[in-house]
């Protein structure tokens, strides 16, 4: 089957509802550069290049590639080059090491994962993915995340603390409590709380990327 790539988690929404509300310290505005692991359906790319101007990269294993960038098409996002108000595709598998390819659209100023914490034996690889990209020549700025409260998330927590380089994760607490919340739905329907967590600014950074 199509898995969890082929379906829009509340998690995803949750994301772009706390950017919107200020709730990370990157504000990710134009021309900010973004990379997504674990797109899926693309919500979360389609949103921060079409609404904030962003330039994003959005990724996802070779068999989701075809949906996401689809999906980015139809909404007028999906772009060869990364630029801003657009999102380029690539195929990212957590379980190999990082395309060198995928290192040269950096340094990103955020890289956003959202519900990529769902099963227990997918975290280790997702921490050494995200160790990896902190470990390069030139790290990402910060590491923002919106996930279900769910063992996983514990895990991935716990997985990537063992990497001393990886960005410290904490709270968002400043964030409202009901970013997930789906007006469609009735209030025995609501989907479970979103938690969100982001690394410290770099020292010295004024808590902002917003551009242009």
């Amino acid at each position: 089957g199509d898995g969890v790539g082929a379906v829009a988690w509340p998690s995803a929404v949750a994301f772009c509802r706390a950017v919107l509300d200020g709730a990370f310290w990157p504000r990710l505005g134009r021309g900010a550069r973004v990379l997504e692991l674990g797109a899926g359906t693309g919500l979360a790319s389609c949103f921060l290049a079409k609404v904030r101007g962003c330039a994003v990269v959005a990724t996802d294993l070779d068999r989701h590639v075809e949906r996401l960038r689809g999906n980015l098409e139809k909404n007028g996002a999906l772009s060869d080059v990364p630029a801003p108000g657009s999102a380029v595709v690539r195929a990212v598998d957590w379980a190999a090491p990082l395309p060198a390819e995928l290192l040269a659209l950096g340094p990103f100023d955020a890289v956003v994962l959202a519900d990529c914490a769902y099963d227990s034996r997918a975290v280790e690889p997702l921490a050494k993915t995200v160790a990896a990209l902190w470990y390069a020549a030139h790290p990402p700025a910060a590491l923002l995340v919106a996930n279900e409260h769910r063992t996983a998330l514990d895990a991935f927590l716990r997985a990537l603390g063992k990497f001393e380089w990886a960005p410290l994760l904490t709270p968002c607490i400043d964030a409202a409590s009901d970013l997930e919340r789906l007006d469609c739905l009735g209030p025995d329907r609501q989907p479970p709380p979103i938690a969100l967590f982001q690394s410290a600014p770099p020292p010295g950074d004024d808590e902002s990327t917003e551009t242009g």
